[in-house]
């Protein structure tokens, strides 16, 4: 028997043994498998983070570059304020200049030039006028007879290389006319393809652009190229130099791990490279072709041309999101699959441990999803993405910041119901019907940044910028918006805006807008068949005061007398400081003549009492010249020009006269 049961035996022992061995190397390939599959969609999760982040910079990149420009133009039209009435405004456009502090606000700017329009005929007269003025070596360059010029009259910042430009007549490029003949014609501001400036001719090309903004003849229509062809005085002019540009611009994070080139129009090209952050050690192992991840091409729209923006992921781009997660995850197949293995075994006793692997499996995806979040949440913007149908499915960013919504209260909705004010929301669902709708590329909205109207969710509304871009995932795609509070740059524009049309001392309105101002109280005149009347104040012994008192008395003088004029005023009345000590009033809607005595009677009485500065008893009188429309004129020019006259001839014959 003892015989019989050896070989039972050892049967069984070889048994156990084979079990021993297969039962481990059978849970370790399932477990194996398992991990895989979940390793794949951990990799496909990194992906997708990086492409979104990758979008993300684009999308900024794009704002970036398209908020400077934007800049450029509202200076420009600011600048245009100026030369509204006259264009020999020199010093005022100095001054205006200087006020914006272009140096430091907006570094980029080469200049900015007033390109006046000059007939044959009066071109001696133009150059002798400037060398009396200012510039004694002034000419209009190239030399040759041509129907009309224009040259660069006035340029600032006047540096020593930019005053070299002063004459030059960009008329005589057939680009840069073409050009200023468009924007003529449709009265907005365009910008040229990629030229050299004048004064750089002669040294290393450098690319630069050039924005022209045409300035109309004041009170004459326009409303039609041919009668702003007939009533065109100038163009301002203003240039950048896109390395200058750029060096700001790229001076963000945004551009680290990532490779931009900037193209002059929509092809891109050798000829055409203006930018390139040449980020030349990527080279592929088997040829001189750069190997990139991801790529990205937009074309953007910069006043009326193009300029096309290629992107590509750098490596250390993908290693910065991944972490170094990667190795990692590789090891943790073999490890995770060990680990199962062994659990199989010690079901009870390493219960703990298991827990603790997929714990830690989690964390790591968690740390994954909240990094990208962190990233989100630092970016300025609302950050929302939307489904194909326009609702919200998440909400990032800024997005509570600015909106007031939690994210439990945004989920879900339609943008256009949440955040769109009612005004704007007809402008805004078309524009949603484009994003979620695959138009053909000319009609793409992708990357363009529009302005729009929103709500908080107190309903007070405020200006915003938005802009999406789309996301391929899974079957369809996404939409990922960046929303922007601009109510700061808004009200930014509108004080600068004030600083063109208002007196900086006494806060009155200027010559500028005492010009539009008489201008629609003319109007308002011809339809009511009523009076509008001009007075020109000239203030006497002012200027006895500022020699006896200083300047501080004198202009504390001035604003006590601006606040008692406009204590005087009627709603309809406009009272503006037109000079030193002189003054303008527009008194529109009279219906008879005595009317105007009684407002002049009313000015010279509170000028002639005593005024109180710093313990100090000062008497001053009022010369008033007066003229009335439709009676002695019926132009702007000509009823300042004869109210002006008539107040000298009171302050000669009388003073303390009304003429």
């Amino acid at each position: 028997m003892k015989q019989r049961d050896v070989p039972e035996k050892s049967f069984s022992t070889d048994k156990e043994k084979m079990l021993s061995r297969i039962v481990p190397a059978l849970v370790f390939s399932v477990s194996f498998a398992v991990t895989y599959q979940l390793s794949e969609h951990e990799n496909a999760e990194l992906e997708w983070n990086v492409l979104k982040e990758f979008s993300l910079r684009n999308n900024e990149i794009y704002k970036k570059i398209t908020d400077q420009m934007r800049d450029y133009g509202q200076v420009l039209y600011w600048v245009r304020a100026l030369f509204t009435n006259w264009l020999d405004c020199r010093e005022e456009f100095r001054n205006f200049v200087t006020a914006l502090d272009i140096e430091r606000n907006y570094p980029w700017i080469i200049w900015i030039t007033l390109d006046a329009l000059v007939s044959s005929d009066n071109a001696i007269s133009h150059v002798n006028k400037l060398r009396r003025e200012w510039l004694v070596n002034y000419a209009i360059f190239p030399p040759g007879i041509r129907e009309y010029y224009a040259p660069i009259t006035y340029i600032e910042p006047s540096t020593k290389q930019n005053v070299y430009a002063l004459g030059y007549d960009p008329l005589v490029n057939p680009i840069r006319r073409a050009i200023m003949e468009e924007a003529r014609d449709l009265n907005r501001a365009m910008m040229t393809p990629k030229i050299q400036l004048i004064q750089d001719i002669g040294t290393a090309p450098q690319a630069a652009f050039i924005v022209n903004l045409p300035v109309y003849r004041n009170g004459l229509p326009n409303a039609s190229p041919g009668e702003r062809k007939a009533n065109i005085s100038g163009w301002l002019g203003l240039a950048i130099k896109m390395d200058k540009f750029m060096e700001i611009i790229i001076k963000n994070d945004l551009f680290e791990w990532m490779d931009v080139e900037i193209y002059d129009g929509i092809k891109p090209s050798k000829d055409t490279l203006i930018f390139n952050t040449n980020h030349s050690w990527i080279e592929s192992a088997d040829n001189d072709e750069k190997k990139y991840l991801f790529n990205s091409s937009e074309s953007i729209e910069i006043f009326w041309h193009y300029w096309t923006i290629v992107t590509h992921s750098l490596p250390y781009f993908e290693w910065k999101l991944d972490n170094g997660r990667g190795p990692v995850i590789m090891a943790s197949w073999l490890g995770i699959s060990f680990f199962l293995a062994i659990f199989f075994f010690i079901l009870i006793n390493g219960k703990k441990r298991a827990i603790k692997v997929a714990q830690d499996m989690n964390i790591e995806l968690i740390e994954s999803k909240d990094r990208l979040q962190t990233i989100i949440e630092a970016n300025m913007d609302a950050v929302i993405l939307l489904d194909d149908k326009g609702a919200i499915i998440d909400w990032g960013g800024q997005s509570e910041k600015i909106f007031g919504f939690t994210q439990e209260e945004a989920l879900g909705k339609n943008l256009s119901d949440l955040l769109i004010s009612e005004d704007h929301k007809n402008a805004h669902i078309n524009y949603i019907d484009h994003l979620t709708n695959i138009y053909p590329s000319s009609f793409s909205v992708f990357g363009k940044i529009r302005e729009s109207s929103a709500k908080r969710k107190d309903n007070t509304e405020f200006p915003i910028e938005l802009s999406f871009s789309r996301i391929p995932w899974k079957d369809g795609y996404e939409f990922c918006g960046f929303i922007r509070d601009i109510t700061e740059r808004k009200s930014a524009s509108m004080k600068i805006l004030e600083m063109a049309t208002h007196d900086a001392l006494t806060g009155l309105p200027n010559r500028n807008l005492l010009s539009d101002r008489l201008q629609q109280a003319i109007h308002v005149s011809e339809r009511s068949w009523d009076y509008c009347a001009v007075l020109f104040l000239d203030l006497d012994r002012f200027k006895q005061v500022n020699d006896i008192f200083w300047h501080e008395i004198g202009d504390i003088l001035l604003k006590e007398v601006s606040a008692r004029l406009t204590s005087v005023l009627r709603s309809e009345d406009t009272i503006a400081r037109f000079w030193w000590d002189e003054f303008v009033m527009i008194a529109p809607e009279l219906k008879s003549k005595s009317d105007i005595d009684i407002i002049a009677e009313k000015i010279k009485q509170i000028l002639t009492m005593p005024f109180y500065i710093k313990e100090q008893e000062i008497f001053i009188g009022v010369s008033i010249g007066i003229s009335i429309f439709p009676d002695d004129a019926v132009s702007i020019s000509e009823l300042l020009k004869k109210s002006d006259m008539r107040m000298y001839e009171a302050k000669h014959l009388e003073k303390m006269k009304c003429y």
